[in-house]
């Protein structure tokens, strides 16, 4: 898509500058130009951040709520059995695999 481009010197910051704003055109960009210059640290940065998928889910047109609070929560007890964690990541060839056999909290205030 940009090798034929003599602009990615230009184009590059401004997406990186951006992609904050989580536009799904300058993700894609922005992905596809760290894979063919072989970034692959800054690629693996981009995509671990995980808050798009929070602002997927946002609706941008609400009105803010000021009247919220913090989060209030009562819980109690919990406990949790055989709990399973698998990660694999093709872009950095990093495979993650985690279990707790058992979590118990006693959660107040």
């Amino acid at each position: 898509m940009f090798v034929k481009s003599d602009n990615i010197p230009l184009i590059k910051p401004f997406l990186l500058n951006v992609q904050s704003q989580n536009k799904r055109e300058v993700n894609n960009a922005l992905n596809d130009l760290l894979i063919e210059e072989e970034d692959y640290k800054t690629l693996r940065d981009s995509v671990n951040n995980y808050d798009f998928i929070a602002a997927a889910f946002a609706d941008p047109t609400a009105p803010k709520d000021t009247t919220a609070s913090g989060l209030k929560y009562d819980i109690g007890k919990a406990r949790l059995t055989n709990i399973y964690f698998t990660q694999q990541d093709q872009i950095t060839g990093s495979d993650i695999r985690a279990r707790i056999g058992e979590f118990t909290a006693n959660m107040d205030e």
